[in-house]
């Protein structure tokens, strides 16, 4: 279920549209691990830069995968094994 779940195409792409936004975000600092999810998402939806990105996330306006290829089973396990570490 795993990776059913955290390895489906929508949630990917939502994931790096979010980590397209922070890179674009004006007001980073060491504070920004401290926030909560809705501290980070009003941070991000009230900067200049990202506040498009987090607007298309919320309204499910996603980007869409133009290019997709295979990965082997080791570099899926590989994938697996650094998302179960945090």
């Amino acid at each position: 279920m795993y990776s059913s779940v955290y390895f489906h195409k929508t949630c990917r792409i939502a994931q790096k549209m979010l980590g397209i936004a922070y890179e674009l975000y004006n007001g980073k600092d060491k504070n920004d691990l401290r926030m909560n999810d809705y501290e980070f998402i009003y941070a991000l939806e009230n900067d200049k830069k990202s506040s498009e990105i987090i607007k298309k996330i919320k309204s499910r306006n996603l980007y869409k995968i133009i290019y997709r290829s295979s990965y082997s089973e080791d570099a899926l396990n590989n994938i697996r094994e650094k998302n179960v570490r945090v």
